[in-house]
């Protein structure tokens, strides 16, 4: 169910009624017209939510909760279906202003794992979709984590994508645990600062397990060493996963097949 604040402010700007049936079935993936930065109201998430757009899915954010939806395009508008809840909301988009950016408080709160959501086409072609045989996906992966452009993987590299991970995991287990598809934002923040703490351990753990050169980074042909590649993502989980206890990476797997089903 979606239970927040601002669920009074998104059904404000809704078509109503929506037949959510025939909707999905009438729906296109997002368009580049529509992909973005887009509030409620006349301003840029400093009185209202505020929605960032990809071509696949959506993030709605306000100073209290957030949420993630599956995003589509039917007759001018969005059609967002809300992860966990069978919620769906068709937004108009003459009746949104579009924005040039997030406001600086949620940018900051969420700067990494805005910039893993930007790159979620990139993803879900090269390790999802049928088109993406999955060769393309380890590499994309690695490329994502390598912030730095020299094609090794720092510590702090791995720790910060431990730390995207925590956001994503910490969602998913809200939104399990409480059948809403709006999660408290202290939730999210909570297990960001828990990934702070323990990231860097395990991130040295794993870059000790497979620095076969010893020379303190990860590169693609040290993760990929011995092992046949697989297609999709389970594959690029897999490659570093050795480590990871056999509790934690079943539950890691199956929060990634629960998004990924999500935006298929």
């Amino acid at each position: 169910m979606l239970k927040c604040l601002c669920v009074g402010v998104l059904t404000l700007f809704a078509s109503m009624p929506l037949n959510a049936s025939i909707a999905e079935a009438n729906a296109d993936p997002v368009p580049k017209r529509a992909v973005g930065i887009w509030g409620f109201g006349n301003d840029c998430g400093v009185n209202n939510p505020i929605m960032m757009v990809s071509p696949r899915a959506a993030i709605i954010v306000d100073d209290q909760s957030i949420a993630l939806a599956k995003a589509q395009y039917v007759s001018q508008s969005l059609l967002l279906s809300f992860t966990g809840a069978d919620d769906r909301l068709l937004l108009p988009i003459a009746g949104l202003t579009e924005c040039p950016a997030l406001p600086v408080r949620i940018s900051l709160a969420l700067a990494e794992a805005i910039s893993v959501f930007e790159r979620s086409d990139d993803i879900y072609d090269a390790c999802v979709s049928d088109d993406g045989a999955g060769a393309g996906c380890v590499p994309l992966v690695i490329e994502l984590i390598d912030i730095s452009n020299d094609g090794k993987l720092s510590q702090a590299e791995v720790a910060r994508i431990m730390r995207v991970a925590a956001i994503a995991i910490g969602y998913l287990l809200s939104v399990e645990d409480q059948d809403e598809a709006f999660v408290p934002a202290e939730t999210l923040i909570a297990a960001h600062l828990s990934a702070l703490a323990v990231g860097p351990i395990a991130a040295a753990t794993i870059i000790h397990s497979y620095d076969y050169d010893g020379d303190g980074y990860l590169s693609l042909g040290e993760v990929m060493q011995d092992r046949v590649s697989e297609s999709g993502f389970k594959g690029a989980l897999a490659a570093v996963a050795s480590e990871v206890s056999p509790q934690a990476l079943s539950f890691i797997l199956r929060s990634v097949d629960d998004v990924m089903d999500f935006l298929e």
